[in-house]
């Protein structure tokens, strides 16, 4: 068995791992480096030598597996041969196809088949066990792959803290044989000291503030990021507050609906619906004029809502400003800024929403747990799972890892590792 990474060993994004056999070849995400801007030509980011290997035929690929809908994970498997299947968990299709439609990340089309929680697939030399993580995408798996008695696992990005923190949990308890661990290290450096509250932590935290403001409580959060969306609808139910979505929030929670109970629908009592004039806009300009026919009994216009607006939690964009600011009354209300402070930095959009609020007096409050592992968490999993070999991946600081860990082996983008 032979592993090469062939982009991650050095940084966080772009993650793509080969598994390979003397017969057959798996590849473990193909996604998007972290720096990539939409503007970009996206073949100047695909990573090499592989992807030119595959595409004139050098390197033969049976099979990619994605651990989660994250563009740093899956954003480049467009654009690989369309003969290749691409394996998934039922939800991470669905995220994937709302991003091709509704984002400005298209994928494409792409031949899939669905992957379930600790159901093994063969393919080829290789017996394939996906393992159900908790992390901050929904739906994410780890992946032990095994083959004449030798065995890798390949965590994918994960934590121990989130609503599905009982998965990691159940890893740790009932880990399986590994001869080598892939495992993320987001953190390590100088991440390790930022606050690791739990999902639950945090909606004590947004409930205290419904609690404690008087206006409107705006979020700037990820529609994607399930796990904080159920968080801040179980904190507009406790407190009294109704919760208002965008319509391109409605359309993937309603395409999600199957797989949680938790997660807030257009027709609850407690949720409210209105239609953004920019979303609207492109949708009609998208041929997507059927989004907004599916969704229309339910929707309210903002004027409509201004006596409940003012007592709701309000998922905010960067393109709302001026809609919500001609018909919604500002006074007593809050920001709570719910992602990595980074994006913060680098966003042109985030910075102007940032400006927005401090012109309108709006406090800032920043309330967010991270999507990764906190070091004790990476310490357990590789305690549990007491490697012969640990490679670290997905990290800025890969030399930093023998600190914390034993039998530390650090590769090189594109080395090759024999198991």
């Amino acid at each position: 068995m032979k592993i090469i990474i062939h982009r991650g060993t050095k940084e966080v994004g772009g993650s793509c791992v080969e598994v390979s056999s003397h017969h057959t070849t798996i590849l473990f995400d193909f996604g998007l480096p972290l720096t990539f801007e939409c503007s970009e030509d996206i073949e100047s980011v695909t990573p090499e030598p592989i992807f030119t290997d595959i595409r004139t035929g050098k390197k033969n690929i049976d099979a990619v597996f994605l651990s989660h809908a994250h563009l740093d994970h899956f954003g480049l498997i467009g654009r690989l041969p369309d003969n290749i299947t691409i394996y998934m968990g039922q939800a991470t299709y669905q995220l994937l196809k709302f991003a091709d439609r509704f984002t400005p990340n298209s994928i494409g089309l792409f031949n899939h088949s669905v992957i379930e929680d600790m159901v093994a697939l063969h393919i080829g030399d290789f017996k394939i066990v996906p393992y159900q993580m908790d992390h901050s995408a929904f739906d994410s798996y780890a992946y032990h792959i095994s083959s004449n008695s030798k065995s890798v696992f390949y965590t994918g990005d994960f934590r121990g803290h989130g609503l599905n923190r009982s998965l990691f949990d159940r890893l740790v308890s009932h880990p399986p044989k590994v001869d080598v661990l892939l495992m993320e290290g987001t953190v390590i450096g100088e991440r390790q000291e930022e606050s690791f509250p739990t999902e639950a932590d945090i909606q004590k935290q947004l409930i205290g503030i419904c609690k404690e403001t008087k206006g409107t409580i705006f979020v700037s959060v990820p529609s994607q990021n399930i796990d904080r969306v159920i968080s801040l609808s179980k904190a507009a139910l406790r407190t009294g507050r109704k919760f208002v979505i965008d319509l391109y929030s409605a359309e993937l929670f309603d395409r999600l609906k199957a797989f949680s109970p938790d997660i807030p629908q257009q027709h609850m009592p407690h949720v409210r619906l209105w239609y953004p004039w920019i979303q609207r806009e492109n949708l009609s300009k998208s041929g997507l004029k059927w989004v907004m026919k599916k969704h229309r009994q339910w929707k309210s216009k903002l004027s409509e809502l201004s006596d409940e607006i003012r007592y709701s939690i309000f998922m905010i964009r960067p393109p709302f400003r001026k809609e919500i600011e001609r018909n919604v009354d500002l006074a007593g209300s809050v920001w709570i800024y719910s992602m990595w402070r980074g994006y913060l930095s680098r966003s042109e959009p985030l910075k102007r929403l940032e400006r927005w609020a401090k012109i309108n007096n709006i406090p800032f409050k920043f309330i967010h747990t991270s999507g990764h592992a906190k070091l004790c968490d990476l310490e357990k999993l590789a305690t549990a799972l007491s490697p012969n070999v640990l490679v670290p991946i997905h990290s800025f600081h890969t030399e930093q890892f023998d600190r914390y860990f034993k039998n530390v082996k650090v590769l090189q983008d594109t080395e090759v590792f024999e198991v």
